[in-house]
């Protein structure tokens, strides 16, 4: 059965609610701009849809890709499965909550294997709850990204070793409350808090402690921005 038929019924009755309620998942159909058209389960009563879940279902519209990140979602941690799907001739993100055990986030596939560091998956769970923090706490988060520089005309093996080596350089030299986590391919990651306006210092530390011929871009927030929108800012400042 195909997930348009399955998300159907939740539109037009009650059987398909009690079941995904019986399930203990959230189930959310959102239009391109964020909007509910239809809800379910432990996302029945969910008054506002959160800005990182509206950018979210936004890009997988855009691309046509599925997503799993970790949110924070209806009182808790979730995670987040969203689907591009069309129904009714209307093109809508089909969006599962499951949830998430504490252990989970220590458990086995969240690490890097090759850096020991936590992955893309707890980046981006630790930076939202920065942001988060950010707003609560009324401090600065800064969200650096680091392009080790030169791998390209190393062995695979060297590669691997001079990453695993600069990462491990950035975080033993940075508060134990510093995330350090691989972001992708060559590039690892930083975010912190901090009382500052800006993360350029923060910027300048890292590119230091690596050692190592790198890049960097950074971007700063008072917890106003979505994870997305704090990525994109970071990437952009990587690439020009």
């Amino acid at each position: 059965m195909s997930t348009a038929a399955l998300a159907a019924p939740l539109l037009t009755g009650t059987m398909w609610e009690d079941l995904v309620a019986e399930l203990g998942v959230g189930v959310l159909l959102l239009h391109e701009h964020g909007g509910v058209r239809a809800a379910g389960g432990t996302a029945a009563g969910l008054a506002e849809v959160p800005s990182e879940l509206a950018v979210l279902a936004a890009q997988v519209l855009r691309t046509g890709c599925t997503a799993t990140v970790p949110l924070m979602v209806c009182g808790g941690a979730r995670w987040v499965e969203v689907y591009p799907v069309r129904l009714r001739r209307e093109r809508l993100a089909l969006v599962l909550l499951r949830p998430v055990d504490r252990d989970v986030w220590q458990g086995k596939g969240l690490l890097d294997p090759l850096t020991g560091l936590p992955n893309r998956v707890l980046l981006i769970d630790r930076l939202g709850h920065a942001l988060a923090g950010a707003r609560t706490k009324k401090h600065r988060v800064t969200l650096v990204l680091v392009r080790v520089s030169g791998l390209g005309a190393a062995s695979a093996s060297d590669g691997d070793r001079l990453l695993a080596q600069a990462a491990s350089r950035v975080r033993t030299g940075l508060p134990e409350d510093t995330t350090v986590a691989r972001y992708a391919g060559a590039t690892f990651a930083v975010v912190a808090d901090h009382p500052e306006d800006t993360g350029g210092p923060l910027a300048g530390r890292v590119a230091t402690l690596a050692a190592t011929p790198v890049r960097t871009g950074w971007a700063t927030s008072d917890g106003g921005d979505s994870v997305p929108d704090l990525i994109g800012r970071a990437q952009h400042r990587l690439t020009t």
